[in-house]
């Protein structure tokens, strides 16, 4: 794992505590402003969902958050290599 990777998945919450760097917040920790944002683009999903009657799930919706998270690792990419550089 890069020093990227272990930083950016420390900042989301996704490694153990022994793994994650102490010194990166979880950015998705329960009642975080993330976690908040992130359960209403979910309720919005399962609303359009509804609306459209496709069940618990829509692969065009899909496809927009998937890419919507791309869009977001590589911008955090690029800060971290702005920040190692000053």
């Amino acid at each position: 794992m890069t020093d990227f990777e272990t930083v950016y998945e420390s900042l989301l919450g996704l490694l153990t505590e022994d793994a994650a760097l102490p010194w990166v917040e979880n950015a998705f920790a329960p009642g975080g402003f993330c976690d908040r944002e992130y359960a209403r683009m979910r309720d919005a999903y399962c609303h359009i969902c509804m609306r459209l009657g496709a069940g618990e799930e829509d692969f065009d919706l899909d496809t927009m958050v998937e890419a919507m998270e791309s869009i977001q690792r590589e911008l955090c990419r690029r800060m971290y290599e702005v920040g190692k550089k000053t």
